[in-house]
């Protein structure tokens, strides 16, 4: 089995809920690493986020920046992981979620992946499950029409504005298949008849024509990419379990040693 960590999103998390034991904690996971299972720690690279702020240049702006106190206790416990089990992943240029989606779609293992992203939800079969701590809006398959639409804060996307989880909810299957035709960049013809095959009023139904372009760029921004295979071995890292030199650094920081 494959399990691939989106390193920024679990570390973040943990660190928010556990404070600086979160280092132990998930350091003891990445050392004791069940037999079969292939663990990799999938980081942001530097400017990963600008592939898409040239399409769309408000992607991801206004989250809080976490302090520098934060960025070097990640850089401590990448330090850690390279004395576990667990394989850690920076491809240049790439956010976490594109690496992580091309490895999860280029094996014929089973994989999991540990993210609170619902990006990856979309992701989601019999092969490939997501752990998340959160519930899903919509149903997995609907993941990205949904994100368009209704939009995503963390991501900046305000989505078609006064188009909610309600009428998200009241979307026909229909209707979901001709958005998703329109949004992928449909001809005009199916724009300009939309009105006919759906259940909107002419007045929705307007400001969405009105807003097709600004809806085209979130949706093209919410797919997940696909990274060159070439470039995945040569970033990997891979590590040498050495308890000894990770309990030295818990020693050194006042924390709990494994």
């Amino acid at each position: 089995m494959l399990r691939l960590i989106d390193g920024n999103n679990v570390f973040r998390r943990r660190f928010e809920t556990l404070g600086s034991t979160a280092l132990t904690n998930l350091f003891y996971q990445a050392a004791y690493i069940p037999l079969g299972v292939t663990q990799i720690w999938v980081w942001d690279a530097k400017g990963a986020k600008d592939r898409r702020r040239k399409v769309y240049p408000n992607y991801k702006l206004g989250r809080v920046k976490a302090s520098d106190e934060f960025y070097q206790t990640v850089r401590l416990f990448q330090t850690l992981l390279t004395h576990s089990k667990s394989m850690q992943l920076t491809v240049p240029t790439y956010e976490a979620d594109d690496v992580i989606a091309t490895l999860a779609l280029g094996t014929a293992q089973p994989v999991v992946i540990d993210s609170n992203d619902f990006d990856f939800a979309s992701l989601s079969c019999a092969r490939i499950k997501v752990e998340m701590d959160s519930k899903l809006p919509c149903t997995p398959k609907d993941t990205r029409l949904y994100k368009t639409l209704v939009g995503d804060k963390s991501d900046a996307i305000p989505g078609f504005v006064g188009f909610g989880q309600k009428s998200f909810e009241k979307l026909t299957a229909a209707e979901k298949d001709l958005l998703i035709r329109i949004l992928s960049g449909g001809p005009p013809t199916l724009i300009s008849n939309f009105g006919r095959f759906s259940s909107w009023t002419e007045s929705l139904t307007n400001r969405f024509i009105d807003d097709v372009a600004n809806l085209r760029i979130y949706w093209k921004i919410i797919e997940l990419l696909d990274v060159p295979l070439d470039e995945i071995p040569p970033n990997i890292i891979h590590p040498t379990l050495n308890i000894g030199k990770a309990n030295s650094i818990f020693k050194d920081l006042f924390l709990p040693t494994i």
